[in-house]
């Protein structure tokens, strides 16, 4: 093989490794951009849950921040789990008259049963293996 020919096939083979280099990083680039739309995603949910409950959280700080969802939601659920936010729950509706059949220290099973609901509703999901 001639020097020419040499040089022309240690082109040829450079060009083939940049292309795979290019579509694997590619690959990468795209990932990570599903990942983080589903991030951002999931953080707007959790900004209407945590509004629902009565917890004030900032959806655009978290994001900026790059906190992970599951540690806003953690972050969330031990706002909510304070001893200082209101008492409510989903799971026992007010009578006609606007009272809970629940009185005194039962409300406080009312909660626990309440967070115990959502902790259920936001634990992680266990991958699905192909």
């Amino acid at each position: 093989m001639d020097r020419r020919k040499k040089h022309d096939a240690a082109a040829a083979l450079r060009k083939q490794v940049a292309n795979r280099h290019a579509v694997e990083a590619e690959q990468a680039v795209g990932v990570h951009i599903l990942a983080e739309r589903k991030r951002c995603a999931g953080l707007m949910a959790l900004s209407a849950q945590a509004a629902r409950i009565g917890v004030s959280f900032d959806a655009d700080a978290a994001i900026r921040s790059r906190i992970s969802l599951q540690a806003a939601r953690n972050k969330v659920m031990a706002i909510a789990a304070d001893g200082d936010a209101p008492e409510t729950s989903p799971l026992f509706m007010p009578n006609a008259a606007g009272q809970n059949h629940q009185a005194g220290s039962e409300k406080a099973v009312d909660k626990a049963a309440m967070w115990r609901k959502a902790y259920e509703s936001n634990r992680p999901k266990l991958a699905k293996l192909p």
